[in-house]
């Protein structure tokens, strides 16, 4: 049965609806023929349409607008909600339209589509010629290709690199880096600050302002580099191709202890910072930036035998990396064990009573 009213867009609602308005409409003969179908028309625009930015839903008063004597309960005709429905997808995707050119995506699917509009509309009023519209539409066709040929290839490499992460072939370059990534802005947001390393003259001399900061603002921070009066200069040194040469190290450490003695003397770190010395060099370098926290990452050195080459860097993260978190954690608990609290010989205050 056919609607009342039906302007040839029955099959864009669903069945059940009209069956609901072919029932409305049997009951009463004269009234049901409009109202039944602007009522169920109104009803599932209102339903099923939706302002993606406001969130403001289609609704009766909205489709009705201002009309002479409105009451209130006036019903919107069919061809007023279906008006504001094409009004809606429309400025939809006109703002999809802006949102890929922004991006600079989808860009050769657009330039196709005006062109071929373009050809369109110069050969339907004859203002060019057979020839030039033949060669502009075998241009409008190479175009074409070459979009799907560049996203072709997009896909093809897509799959590559999938393909390649599911076998364990993934280059390091994916991973390692020469450098911790904005490491001072994590530091800076960071609640739990923890750091393990050789000397750490360049870690500590980059981030001593925010240590600083982060501990007068209730931050914990535990610093452990090696300890100068005992042998691990000297492995540090064997370790690094310059045996022998244990003062290298030794005078590498001498300013890290005065900047970490300047921090646990600062005013207002009420006793946040910790520092230790370890009998031993470490197999890598840590720093915990809020490891217990669910946004917590940690960053992980992997020292080369020459400084002049650099460290390998990596970080892992606890929703990522589950086990290897809790693994380089658990070594910053096991390190942080095995190493002597900072006292009165080494040059700072006694820690504070536990």
């Amino acid at each position: 049965m056919a609607w009342p009213g039906d302007f040839g867009l029955s099959r864009a609602f669903p069945r059940d609806l009209r069956l609901n308005a072919s029932t409305s409409a049997s009951s009463g003969p004269a009234r049901a023929s409009g109202e039944a179908w602007a009522r169920i028309v109104t009803a599932s625009v209102a339903a099923r349409l939706a302002d993606p930015k406001g969130g403001r839903r289609l609704t009766a008063r909205a489709a009705c607008g201002p009309c002479p004597g409105h009451t209130g309960s006036c019903r919107p005709s069919p061809l007023t909600v279906l008006r504001q429905a094409h009004t809606m997808t429309c400025m939809r995707f006109l703002r999809r339209v802006r949102r890929d050119l922004a991006r600079g995506e989808n860009l050769e699917i657009y330039s196709t589509a005006l062109l071929s509009v373009t050809l369109a509309v110069l050969g339907a009023f004859d203002v060019v010629g057979g020839k030039v519209l033949d060669a502009a539409t075998l241009a409008t066709l190479a175009l074409l290709a070459g979009g799907l040929l560049g996203s072709r290839r997009q896909v093809s490499d897509l799959a590559q690199q999938v393909r390649s992460h599911m076998a364990g072939e993934v280059s390091a370059e994916d991973f390692l880096t020469r450098d911790k990534p904005d490491l001072i802005g994590q530091v800076r947001d960071a609640r739990d600050i923890r750091i393990v390393g050789v000397t750490l003259s360049r870690t500590l001399r980059n981030l001593v302002d925010e240590l600083q900061s982060r501990a007068a603002a209730g931050a914990t921070i535990k610093v452990a580099l090696i300890d100068p009066a005992t042998s691990a200069p000297a492995e540090a040194a064997r370790r690094s191709t310059v045996s022998g040469r244990p003062a290298v190290f030794e005078n590498r450490l001498r300013p890290s202890v005065d900047l970490l003695r300047e921090l646990v003397e600062s005013p207002g770190t009420g006793g946040r910072i910790a520092v230790r010395f370890l009998p031993f060099v470490p197999a890598f370098g840590l720093v915990l930036l809020d490891p217990q926290r669910p946004g917590g990452r940690i960053h992980v050195d992997i020292y080369s035998h020459s400084s002049a080459s650099g460290d390998a860097v990596f970080t892992v993260l606890p929703d990522r990396d589950g086990h290897w978190y809790q693994h380089f954690q658990a070594e910053f608990d096991r390190i942080w064990a095995f190493g002597r609290p900072a006292d009165a010989s080494d040059g700072f205050p006694p820690p504070p009573p536990a």
